[in-house]
């Protein structure tokens, strides 16, 4: 289980890219709206994309996506610029310990990745 919240999370100034960081470090949450989807996440990683946009890697745990989501989730690598509404909470936070061997293909530059 994810730990209470800490204070950076009511921060309305901080952009997506900090409010993931911060997630990634303290395992929290991120809930957010891609596509016109709401999604549930846990945060593994930040970077850049061969294309240079920043993106991070989640697994989604919650809500939907027009692909649909199976029971247990599924790994999504989301572009930074085009989720909105997004905001840290707790919640179960999905640890999967060979993540960066089996999903890291999203990221050229990893900024901040998640810690066992």
């Amino acid at each position: 289980m994810c730990a209470a919240l800490p204070s950076w999370v009511e921060d309305p100034h901080m952009s997506a890219y900090d409010t993931i960081r911060e997630a990634i470090r303290h395992k929290q949450q991120i809930v957010a709206t891609y596509k016109g989807y709401p999604r549930v996440l846990c945060p593994y990683a930040l970077g850049r994309g061969k294309d240079g946009r920043e993106r991070a890697l989640f697994y989604q745990v919650g809500g939907s996506s027009s692909k649909g989501l199976p029971l247990g989730g599924e790994w999504r690598c989301l572009i930074l610029d085009e989720l909105t509404n997004v905001s840290a909470q707790s919640g179960p936070w999905t640890y999967v310990a060979n993540w960066k061997d089996d999903q890291q293909h999203c990221l050229a530059v990893i900024t901040v990745e998640v810690s066992g």
